[in-house]
């Protein structure tokens, strides 16, 4: 979660805490837990993709974290983004080898000819 809650007022945070409940309903996006009173089970806002990547406060780019999903998250990408981004990266690879070259994939280095998704992964 942000460190810059004086970003946003508190009523503005209390309507998106509505907007995402109804979108999502009233449990953590992560772990799938429902809120309860416990700090642990407290409701957050969430950057899914980092504030320090995604400044603002856009419902698109917000979800409801339970406190400690949102710790364990931190200032990191959720895995399923890092894949869908390496997979887009292997497709730009691959139709840049069939001759349409583009040179914003030379921005990505090519990983370890031994690199696989679940080897990034661990």
């Amino acid at each position: 979660m942000s460190r810059n809650r004086e970003d946003l007022s508190v009523e503005d945070r209390c309507s998106l805490h509505c907007q995402l409940k109804e979108l999502h309903g009233n449990c953590c996006f992560y772990c799938r837990r429902k809120f309860g009173k416990t700090r642990l089970r407290r409701r957050t806002l969430d950057h899914y993709i980092p504030h320090r990547i995604w400044p603002g406060w856009n419902v698109d780019n917000l979800v409801l974290a339970c406190e400690r999903c949102n710790n364990v998250k931190a200032d990191s990408l959720p895995w399923p983004l890092v894949w869908l981004l390496l997979a887009h990266i292997e497709q730009l690879r691959e139709e840049s080898a069939a001759g349409e070259a583009d040179t914003a994939l030379e921005a990505f280095p090519a990983p370890p000819a031994a690199a696989s998704l679940a080897s990034l992964a661990a």
